[in-house]
């Protein structure tokens, strides 16, 4: 018989392989399960190059695919136990690509990764504190970097000459969903802030500091959490991934005209920091309504424009209240405040009962501007004031009934006086028409072998919609089906309804889902879904689904 000590060690060492074997079972379903990415390390890379990203999440990635929204990224294998390298085209599109990473077992969420020129590095910790910091980067650089844990500051050395213009741009919150509001500062040798923001145009802050010596600057980075918390003290986390430009060449920040007519060309001219002398002019012809992100290659980053469905027309210098810009609806209208107090208004002759659609764009343009807008008579009489109607930020999108007939003046001024080169919107007025906007909760579907996919789908119906809205999923692959529903004006159904996918397949896909909405009258007005907006963040273009193949 063994001793009692012996006993004692051999039910040691059963108990040690039968933590080993529940352990290995655990990393086998794992391994096993679909793949669940929450962040990208880096997020973005350079054209022509070769990234090793990590995948932040539960993951295998030697069962990864990968699918991109556009052409010009390639996965090339698994690189250790939670990474993957990427090959990125020469002539891969500049700006957010959506990447999709699946498996024989599911398919992730949809994460947003930028395509960039400059050359681009890694932070190297310890950087918390400038003292310490012996070398300095060589500019221009996109530095990519994460908050990684409470308190986390991320400090990086450049050296400037007196008279040059430093460029900082954080991408963080918007671009990436990285829950964190973003700060930078620049300080210099003595450690004295001479340049900071914060909020500035939104929680992606970017500084500019014209140096007034030579030597070396220190560019921080620290963040508070996007949901203010009870904590006082800087934040972080593994998904506060972010992006810092860092450059004293060229940056655009915002053209003009900052609005453009869909289908019509224009010439566009770039504003911001350290352009060129005679200014940059870009031609361009946008196809559809909606934000476009337009890019040079004599430029570090793109920046947006409103494409608009309208005749567009640039506000007169004098355009006040009492001397207000004639329009004639439907129109798009775009300016900027350029002192304090200043206001812009614009007059237009409407009938009773007639109801005008209001869309203001100032966000959207990464435009500071806080816009309050107000809507008068002939009299003066204000009817009306609108101010923060979208998504709880600064934008508005209304509607208002004129109560008689005659004239009508609209104004539009900044909610705390604030003005600047920067403080542009793009306004425009219409008739108003009914309308729809389907959206879905999530980016990515998964649809199982011998089981339904349900998706919810919301519809928002506006400006008086009140027909009935057949929904369908068109283009569906073979195999594939989902019996269309159909939103009735009223009811449970007028505000959300489910579609119901099954699937017969024997073979895997992956693809976008296209959801589309047609109202059931004589107009057949057609809307596609979209993903839910979230508030200051950046949503995926497209829906993606992945159909598991039902097994013989």
């Amino acid at each position: 018989m063994p001793s009692g000590c012996s006993q004692f060690r051999l039910v040691v060492r059963l108990l040690a392989c039968l933590t080993v074997s529940l352990c290995l079972g655990v990393d086998d379903s794992v391994l096993a399960a679909a793949p669940d990415v929450t962040a990208l390390y880096p997020a973005g890379g350079r054209r022509g190059s070769e990234v090793v990203v990590k995948l932040e999440g539960k993951v295998d990635p030697a069962s990864l695919q990968l699918r991109v929204n556009v052409p010009g990224i390639e996965l090339i294998g698994p690189e250790g136990k939670d990474s993957v390298k990427l090959r990125i085209a020469e002539d891969a599109p500049l700006g957010p690509v959506w990447l999709t990473f699946y498996n024989p077992d599911g398919v992730s969420t949809q994460r947003p990764f930028v395509i960039g020129q400059l050359p681009e590095s890694l932070e190297s910790e310890p950087n918390n504190k400038q003292t310490g910091i012996d070398s300095t980067v060589d500019l221009p650089l996109v530095m990519n970097g994460v908050l990684a844990k409470s308190g986390d500051v991320d400090t990086f050395a450049v050296s400037l000459k007196a008279g040059e213009t430093l460029v900082a741009m954080l991408d963080a919150l918007q671009t990436f969903g990285s829950p964190m509001d973003g700060l930078l500062q620049v300080a210099d040798e003595a450690g004295f802030v001479i340049a900071q923001n914060d909020d500035a145009p939104d929680f992606d802050p970017r500084v500019t500091m014209t140096a007034p010596r030579d030597g070396r600057y220190f560019v921080r980075v620290f963040a508070f959490p996007a949901a203010p918390d009870s904590s006082i003290r800087f934040s972080g986390a593994a998904t506060y991934v972010y992006r810092l430009t860092l450059t004293t060449g060229p940056v655009i920040t915002r053209w003009s005209p900052p609005a453009i007519t869909a289908a019509t060309g224009t010439t566009l001219k770039g504003h911001g920091w350290n352009t060129l002398e005679d200014g940059h002019a870009l031609e361009i012809t946008a196809a559809a309504a909606g934000v476009l992100p337009v890019s040079s290659p004599d430029v570090s980053v793109a920046s947006p424009v409103w494409v608009s469905a309208f005749p567009v027309t640039t506000a007169a210098g004098d355009n006040t209240r009492e001397t207000p810009q004639s329009i004639t609806l439907p129109i798009c209208i775009t300016g900027q405040l350029l002192t304090r107090k200043a206001e812009q208004a614009w007059k237009f002759t409407g009938t009773k009962g007639q109801k005008v659609h209001l869309r203001l764009a100032t966000r959207s343009l990464n435009s500071p501007l806080d816009a309050v807008v107000q809507i008068f008579d002939a009299t003066g009489k204000r009817l009306q004031q609108y101010d923060d109607a979208v998504h709880g930020d600064a934008e508005i999108d209304t509607e208002f009934t004129l109560p008689a007939d005659g004239d009508f003046t609209v104004s539009i001024g900044e909610r705390f006086w604030h003005a600047g080169g920067d403080y542009i919107y793009a306004c425009e007025l219409s008739p108003s028409q009914p309308d729809i906007e389907l959206t879905v909760a999530a980016n990515s579907y998964l649809l199982k072998p011998g089981e339904s996919l349900e998706i919810p789908v919301s519809i928002d119906r506006r400006r008086g919609m009140n027909q009935a809205v057949q929904i369908t999923a068109v283009d569906l692959p073979e195999g594939v089906t989902a019996d269309p529903v159909v939103s009735e004006a009223k009811g449970d159904s007028s505000k959300s309804v489910k579609l119901v996918l099954k699937s017969t397949r024997t073979e895997p896909w992956l693809g976008a889902l296209l959801i589309v909405g047609t109202t059931q009258d004589e107009a057949k007005h057609e809307r596609r879904a979209s993903v839910a907006p979230v508030a200051r963040q950046t949503v995926a273009p497209e829906v993606v689904l992945h159909v598991l193949p039902v097994k013989p």
